[in-house]
């Protein structure tokens, strides 16, 4: 067991690390804490108290395990997502990302339905490491379902927001703090936010310049904003403050154009990769699994509608493991060295129209 000589000299150690990944970001420290508040916890900790050397103030046992983890993460601790940026799966993203930053309007949401596997949490967050100052990544927990609360802290914590006791004070020092630093923040897993997140973002996009990022299953998503006729209103409403049309074209899986790249970039496959990915594209695609009825890929609208689904176009998605464009190494193939796998209600009660 170390002595708490050894403990404080590691906590010091650690500190100096951390704070050169600060200074080489260019971060304040509320925006920095923001970023890594799963290790950070609070500004007051790291700024006040950490960087201070007041080490009395914080549980050395609880604090050196989250410093390690994280100075683990920044040295190569934890896998790092190897992204391909021209697969049209994140192609198309960065495309309409692009397309978002450049609104004044209220126009200022984008929305991505995409089945499982088919990359849209790796561009998100690939998205904000290239973007580390103008964006926010939060991913809802099926805990903060219709709990307005719990998403509006969620929301705080990677914008840099301290906590508040009521919903009403933590939606004011959220829209404060957007008002004074727009962001775009991707909001992953946006079906478990329920129908109050609608309201929510509705309510951020009114009164901040911020945008927003949607990212959802289709199949869940679908029935968050047809759980009743609250919901579907404000769908209809949220939708008039999205880019037009949904970007729902990889809702029910990979391409062979996504698959046909892989194989090239992945495997050294050449002439015959074009017929390989047709081949198997039925394996890697999820609809075996989770089957979209014909009209889920789209956003929902009333049954009388005839609006024709959109053709899915990308993803590379399967069971083995999470993302084609996070690939890992695998097992030999004859003609690379070696083969990475296959990846796979209560609300804010400002009204507006």
């Amino acid at each position: 067991m170390s002595t708490k000589q050894e403990q404080l000299e590691e906590l010091e150690a650690l500190i100096a690390r951390i704070k050169r990944h600060q200074e080489a970001l260019g971060l304040s420290p509320r925006d920095f804490v923001a970023r890594y508040n799963q290790y950070l916890t609070s500004e007051r900790t790291w700024t006040y108290r950490l960087l201070e050397g007041k080490y009395e103030e914080v549980s050395i046992s609880k604090t050196l395990p989250r410093l390690r983890a994280m100075v683990a993460e920044l040295d190569g601790g934890s896998p790092v997502e190897n992204v391909w940026e021209d697969l049209p799966v994140y192609r198309d993203f960065y495309v309409r990302y692009r397309l978002l930053t450049g609104r004044k309007s209220d126009r200022r949401v984008i929305v991505m339905l995409a089945n499982e596997g088919a990359g849209k949490s790796v561009c998100a967050r690939h998205t904000c490491a290239k973007h580390p100052k103008e964006t926010a990544y939060v991913v809802c927990r099926p805990t903060w379902k219709n709990r307005e609360l719990q998403i509006l802290r969620g929301i705080s914590r990677v914008i840099g927001v301290e906590e508040r006791v009521s919903s009403d004070d933590q939606l004011d020092s959220v829209v404060e703090k957007l008002k004074a630093e727009p962001k775009t923040i991707f909001i992953d897993e946006a079906h478990d936010g329920g129908v109050v997140l609608l309201k929510i973002i509705k309510t951020l996009v009114n009164e901040t310049p911020c945008r927003f990022v949607i990212l959802a299953y289709p199949t869940l998503w679908r029935r968050v904003v047809l759980a009743s006729d609250d919901a579907h209103a404000e769908a209809r409403q949220l939708m008039r403050r999205t880019i037009k049309p949904i970007f729902d074209t990889y809702a029910k899986g990979t391409t062979a154009e996504d698959v046909e790249i892989y194989l090239k970039k992945c495997l050294g496959f050449n002439g015959h990769a074009k017929d390989v990915a047709r081949s198997i594209l039925p394996v890697v695609r999820p609809t075996a699994i989770c089957p979209l009825s014909p009209t889920s890929s789209t956003w929902p609208t009333p049954p009388s509608s005839n609006r024709k689904p959109r053709s899915p176009a990308s993803g590379l998605s399967t069971s083995v493991t999470s993302s084609p464009i996070a690939p890992a190494a695998a097992a030999k193939s004859p003609n690379s060295t070696h083969t990475p796998q296959l990846a796979t209600h209560n609300a804010p009660t400002r009204n507006h129209a």
